[in-house]
């Protein structure tokens, strides 16, 4: 793609950086939504964990939520990962 040399003057500009920033945008938003989804799966688990302690039939639910806890460090890592990077290179 040829820029036009009197939008830019001398200043190099190697391609469409907008629609690239756009892509990483849009998935960092992806991963914030899958962050807060597995946020809000382990909440639901930890209640539905609370009542079976109650009902003394808490051991099912240890390996469900064991997974939960697991999978919404990692999405929230992740995302912050992203965005992080994401900020840097704005």
């Amino acid at each position: 793609m040829q820029l036009s040399p009197i939008t830019f003057g001398d200043k190099p500009c190697h391609g469409d950086v907008f629609h690239i920033q756009h892509q990483c945008q849009t998935l960092a938003n992806s991963l914030n939504r899958k962050a807060m989804g597995a946020q809000s799966r382990r909440q639901e688990l930890e209640a539905k964990m609370a009542e079976a302690k109650q009902q003394g039939q808490w051991h099912p639910l240890c390996v469900r939520l064991g997974k939960a806890r697991t999978q919404e460090k990692q999405s929230v890592q992740l995302a912050r990962d992203i965005n992080t990077k994401l900020c840097l290179k704005m």
